[in-house]
């Protein structure tokens, strides 16, 4: 069984979540080693973020194409410039 990339990138995201406001509130009460460990795990959470937005636009634009072909599979060519726009 394929696990869902994006479901996958999302579970992981909600247990991240949970460490880092268990890591704030070990930090709020004095324990100095938690800042490390929660300053990595907050650029860690936005790279997955950022990760999960391109997924679920990526996720987006092939469905759209998808619904307009009528469902047939398809094969992009060529690489997006930033530029371009969907």
């Amino acid at each position: 069984m394929t696990i869902n990339p994006i479901t996958n990138l999302q579970t992981q995201l909600l247990a991240d979540m949970e460490k880092f406001g268990d890591l704030m509130h070990r930090y709020n009460l004095g324990d100095a080693s938690a800042k490390e460990e929660r300053d990595q795990l907050e650029g860690a959470v936005e790279v997955k973020l950022a990760i999960l937005e391109g997924l679920k636009r990526d996720e987006e634009a092939h469905m759209i194409m998808d619904d307009e072909l009528g469902g047939e599979d398809i094969e992009v060519l060529g690489d997006m410039d930033e530029e371009d726009e969907w």
